[in-house]
C-alpha cells in the first residue's frame, strides 16, 4: 500500500539547465540537504509570491 501524502502533487515539469547550473543546484543540494524538487518548490514560492499579493 502506498504512503499517504497530506498534500500530494501530481504535476511534472521538466527543465533543461546548463552543466554549471547543475552543479550548483548539487552543491546547493549537499548544503542544504534537500532534494532537487524541493528546492524548486522553494524557487517557485519566492518567485511567486510578489505575483499573490496583488
Amino acid at each position: 500500500m502506498g504512503k499517504y501524502k497530506d498534500n500530494p502533487k501530481y504535476n511534472i515539469l521538466s527543465i533543461r539547465v546548463t552543466d554549471e547550473q547543475k552543479a550548483q543546484l548539487d552543491e546547493m543540494k549537499r548544503h542544504t540537504q534537500k532534494s532537487t524538487s524541493m528546492l524548486m518548490n522553494e524557487a517557485m514560492y519566492l518567485l511567486l509570491k510578489p505575483m499573490q499579493r496583488q
